[in-house]
C-alpha cells in the first residue's frame, strides 16, 4: 500500500545551490513530505550535488527527481497532475547577472514565464484554498542599489532593477504578488542576499576566487573591490526558508540577510588567507596574482543590504553563522571537494 503523505511539494531548481541544500532538509527531516525536485539540469544544475539522496542505489522513498522545465506548460501540467502537488517552493531561475547581460532571453523565459506557468497551474489546481503554499524565492537585487552609507532595504522598498536578472526576478515578484491579489493564491516572497556555502556553482565570486587561488591563475577584482554585499551561510539560508515556508502569511514578503556587509576586496583578501593557510601556499605570490581590472558590467550596483526585521519580530527566525565561520566552512568544503568542481568542469566540457 501506497505511503500516504501530508504534503507533497514541488521544489523547483532543486539540483542548483540553494536548492539542492534546502531538498535535503525537506527530505531528511519531514519524512511525512514527499519532496519532488523538477530540474532540466541547465549548466548551474548539478545532480552530483544530491547524490546523497537521489542516485538509484541510495533514493530516499520521499524524494524523486521529475527531469521537466518549468519553460514548458506541459511539463509543469504533468508534474502536478502525477504527484498531486500541494506547494510550491520556487527557486528555478536564471542567476548570474554577467550572462544576463551577454544573453537576457533565457531570464526572460525561465523566471518571468516559467514563473507564470507555474502560477497558474497551482490556481487552477488549488484556487484559493488555504491549505496550500507558493513559495517564490526572489532576491535584494530586485531592490537596486544603495549608497555606501545608505539605510538597508526593507520590504516596502520599491522594486528599482538594475540588470536583465534582477529585472525579470521583479517581474516575478509583480507575477507573484497578482496571483495573491487577484485570486488570492497563498503565495509568500523572501528577498535574499549573497550566498555563500557549499555546492556553489564556481563562476560566483567566492567559489571562483577560491580555484583561482589554487590554480594559480589571475585573481579578478572589479575597480578596487569597495564593492560591498551582504553575505549569509546555507545553513542559516534553509532554516529561514523553512520559517518562511511553514509561518510565513499568505501575500506577505519577507527579508531573508544577515547583517555580514563585506567590501569585496576583503572577502577576497579573507579567502587568499584562508587557503594560503591550509594550503601552506605563501600570501605574498598569492596576493600578486590580484588583477584590479575596470568595472566593465553595466549597471553594477554598489551596494546590497537586506533589513531582516521583519522575519525576526513576526516569524521569529535568526541567523546564526557569523560571516567568519560562513567563509571558513566554505573554504574547507572546497579544499576538501576539489573532486566535485572537476567533475563538473568535466561536464561541460
Amino acid at each position: 500500500m501506497e505511503k500516504e503523505y501530508t504534503k507533497r511539494i514541488l521544489v523547483t531548481g532543486g539540483l542548483g545551490f540553494i536548492g539542492n541544500h534546502i531538498v535535503r532538509h525537506l527530505v531528511n527531516e519531514h519524512k511525512d513530505w514527499f519532496i519532488v525536485n523538477m530540474d532540466c539540469v541547465t549548466y548551474a544544475g548539478n545532480p552530483d550535488n544530491l547524490k546523497d539522496i537521489g542516485d538509484v542505489e541510495h533514493r530516499a522513498e520521499n524524494y524523486i527527481w521529475f527531469v521537466g522545465d518549468i519553460r514548458d506548460q506541459q511539463d509543469v501540467n504533468d508534474v502536478f497532475e502525477f504527484y498531486k502537488i500541494t506547494d510550491v517552493i520556487h527557486l528555478a531561475a536564471e542567476s548570474h547577472v554577467d550572462n544576463s547581460i551577454t544573453g537576457p532571453r533565457p531570464f526572460i523565459e525561465t523566471n518571468i514565464v516559467g514563473t507564470f506557468n507555474l502560477l497558474e497551474e497551482a490556481r487552477k489546481r488549488w484556487g484559493n484554498e488555504p491549505d496550500h503554499k507558493f513559495y517564490y524565492f526572489s532576491t535584494d537585487e530586485v531592490f537596486g542599489f544603495l549608497d555606501k552609507d545608505g539605510e538597508s532595504f526593507t520590504e516596502e522598498n520599491k522594486l528599482d532593477p538594475s540588470s536583465p536578472y534582477s529585472a525579470s526576478k521583479a517581474c516575478g515578484d509583480l507575477i507573484v504578488k497578482a496571483y495573491w491579489k487577484t485570486f488570492k493564491l497563498p503565495v509568500v516572497i523572501s528577498h535574499m542576499c549573497n550566498a555563500i556555502g557549499p555546492m556553489q556553482y564556481p563562476e560566483k565570486l567566492v567559489p571562483a576566487t577560491i580555484q583561482r587561488i589554487l590554480n594559480n591563475e589571475p585573481i579578478i577584482v572589479y575597480d578596487k573591490g569597495e564593492q560591498v554585499r551582504e553575505w549569509i551561510y546555507t545553513d542559516d539560508i534553509v532554516s529561514a526558508a523553512m520559517t518562511v515556508f511553514e509561518k510565513g502569511v499568505p501575500g506577505e514578503a519577507y527579508n531573508i540577510g544577515s547583517g555580514n556587509e563585506v567590501k569585496n576586496i576583503d572577502i577576497v583578501k579573507s579567502i587568499m588567507g584562508l587557503v594560503c593557510l591550509k594550503k601552506n601556499l605563501k600570501i605574498k605570490e598569492v596576493e600578486n596574482n590580484v588583477k584590479y581590472v575596470e568595472n566593465a558590467r553595466p549597471g553594477h550596483d554598489f551596494r546590497y543590504s537586506i533589513n531582516n526585521n521583519k522575519i525576526k519580530t513576526e516569524l521569529g527566525w535568526e541567523p546564526k553563522v557569523p560571516m567568519a565561520d560562513a567563509l571558513t566552512k566554505t573554504v574547507d568544503w572546497y579544499l576538501a571537494n576539489q573532486d566535485w568542481v572537476e567533475n563538473l568542469k568535466n561536464r561541460h566540457k
